[in-house]
């Protein structure tokens, strides 16, 4: 996160300085669908759509660096009604010891997708409250029965909730093998590591944490203000990230020596992608100042720590990154998966651009992405498209690490704006956050960000999560503007999720690939089903899609705006 912070960061800021919800309103009208047209509005809507969920850390000050890295959740359909539901992640206290007291009450919390755009708490019948000091969520049909289960990551134990396919969830931590003790876990994804049809589980551990740490500075500004300053990422040792492979029993196994996977790095965000298209998926793990891994799939269940080769270990002047979020996708349209890392204050965001042969060129500065991100602190990070019109953009939030920031320089703050970059195409990024509704000029301290098209209305909407404070959804009125079409894999031979299907379509002479994840940015989880900006193109002409246990199915043409199911080895679902 801070380089070597707080020593280093305080004297530049000390220079610069001297120089230096109750009720339930009616929802907003929505803009209906017309013809082609740019035109998109995020609209803020959470407290009108019944969410009055406010994430804490369980202190009025932040206490550690703890405190300051949640909070995270997302979207997941958890009872098949074809609605996205939210699901929030909850901190809260701890002991000087780092143990959760036994009588905490505050909990993550469920909200049931009712339709038209509201939401309802149904965290208590659902059983799926998590009182652990919560970080973030993975959703994904581990046990291939047809509903999602949720993974929880915590600092202590995490938690593995299957579903029970009657609205309700069964805590399996124990009988799944994942109730091992371990410090500090951060983001989660599942992908099916060795093609046998079941959904693995790659966990990030971040830090060697010790609550009692103290504090390794002081002066008369923290006095005054009431703040301490904590032990940073650099005072603390790394820790080994987990890998663990699905028995097909309900039980894993970790393999994470086993497979080869790097030691004591300070993992953050991570995304399972096959980025050299051999069919297998490859594991990206964003990390904060030590190398970014990029681990190859070399089959057999082993992987390859490739990073540097490739190109995405360190920034381009060879400096190690405080990686927090990554994304995947392909931007520019040329059929091969890129990535996007948030990054610290004082580093660019990086725009790693896939150059094929498993080597990638950071394009962050010369593609106008790397605006502005070497004043803010970036966290969450997706790709979508918000105006359907064929191109993939990117979403950042941004919120700094330390609340004492606003003491020292006015050109700095620990809430943070967040920013939408409009892929313009040949490469080009624009900053549009001010012409892009309700998410202009508003500052938060940002951390999780989820996208899913919760009212099935044919654009992007977006689920913004803040540290100690309330979170942002916002719905897109107007992507839809322009033609869509949504996609969703039903795997027979492979995972049922269709979790690493590769997804390709042409419409309008112009070729698209999404593939199908379910987690990935920071702390995230999103909508499975792949949404596809048509621009003006009225019918699709063709999709492919190449499954992870190698059957390719083709559909012919079909109308746009309409969402369609694929199933693995029959094609287009009857409706």
């Amino acid at each position: 996160m801070l380089r070597d912070w707080p020593a280093a960061l305080l004297g530049s800021l000390l220079a610069m300085a001297t120089g230096a919800c109750v009720g339930q309103p009616k929802l907003p009208a929505t803009a209906a669908p017309g013809a082609a047209t740019d035109g998109f509005r995020l609209q803020e809507i959470t407290a009108a759509a019944g969410i009055h969920f406010v994430h804490t850390w369980g202190a009025a000050k932040l206490r550690t660096i703890l405190d300051t890295t949640g909070s995270g959740g997302g979207f997941f359909d958890y009872d098949n009604d074809g609605l996205l539901d939210i699901y929030l992640v909850q901190g809260g206290d701890y002991g000087p010891d780092g143990s959760i007291p036994p009588g905490k009450t505050l909990t993550s919390v469920l909200y049931h997708n009712e339709g038209k755009g509201t939401f309802v708490d149904v965290t208590k019948k659902a059983g799926i409250g998590n009182r652990g000091f919560g970080m973030g969520a993975a959703a994904a049909d581990f046990d291939n029965d047809g509903d999602q289960d949720l993974f929880v990551t915590n600092y202590g134990r995490n938690v593995l909730y299957r579903n029970n396919g009657d609205g309700t969830f069964a805590d399996v931590t124990e009988a799944a093998g994942l109730g091992e003790p371990v410090a500090w876990s951060g983001s989660a994804a599942w992908g099916d590591i060795d093609n046998d049809g079941d959904l693995d589980l790659y966990v990030t551990h971040y830090l060697d944490f010790r609550p009692d740490m103290k504090g390794v500075h002081s002066s008369a500004i923290s006095k005054r203000e009431g703040f301490m300053f904590f032990p940073g990422p650099r005072d603390y040792e790394g820790v080994t990230d987990s890998l663990y492979r699905n028995n097909a029993d309900g039980t894993f196994t970790d393999v994470t020596g086993a497979a080869g996977l790097s030691p004591a790095n300070k993992g953050l965000g991570v995304v399972f992608v096959d980025f050299d298209d051999d069919g297998d998926q490859d594991i990206f793990v964003a990390d904060d100042k030590t190398p970014n891994f990029l681990y190859r799939n070399e089959g057999a269940g082993g992987f390859a720590d490739v990073a540097f080769e490739a190109g995405v270990a360190v920034s381009e002047d060879g400096e190690e990154t405080a990686g927090m979020g990554v994304a995947v996708d392909d931007y520019d349209g040329d059929g091969r998966v890129d990535a996007a890392v948030t990054n610290m204050i004082f580093e660019y965001n990086s725009l790693y651009h896939n150059d094929g042969a498993l080597r990638f060129s950071d394009r962050a500065r010369h593609s106008g992405f790397a605006e502005n991100s070497y004043q803010f602190v970036g966290f969450g990070i997706c790709f979508l498209d918000a105006d359907n019109d064929g191109r993939r953009d990117i979403m950042v939030t941004n919120g700094h690490i330390a609340d004492y920031i606003d003491a020292f320089s006015q050109s700095w703050s620990f809430r943070q704006e967040r920013f939408l970059f409009h892929n313009l195409g040949e490469g080009r990024f624009e900053n549009v956050t001010a012409r892009s509704g309700d998410i202009a000029g508003v500052k938060k301290v940002g951390r999780g960000l989820a996208y899913g098209d919760f009212d099935n209305d044919g654009d992007m909407d977006l689920l913004a999560m803040n540290a100690g404070e309330a979170p942002n959804l916002y719905r897109n009125d107007g992507g839809n503007r322009n033609h869509w079409l949504r996609v969703r894999a039903v795997g027979t031979r492979s995972n049922r999720d269709g979790v690493g299907a590769s997804v390709r379509i042409t419409a309008g002479g112009h070729s698209q690939r999404q593939d199908v994840r379910a987690n990935s940015g920071y702390l995230s989880t999103h909508d499975p089903r792949l949404l596809f900006g048509l621009g003006q193109a009225s019918r699709v002409e063709s999709i492919e899609v190449r499954w992870p246990s190698g059957q390719i199915d083709n559909v012919g043409s079909i109308d746009a705006d309409r969402a369609v199911t694929v199933v693995e080895g029959k094609g287009l679902e009857a409706r």
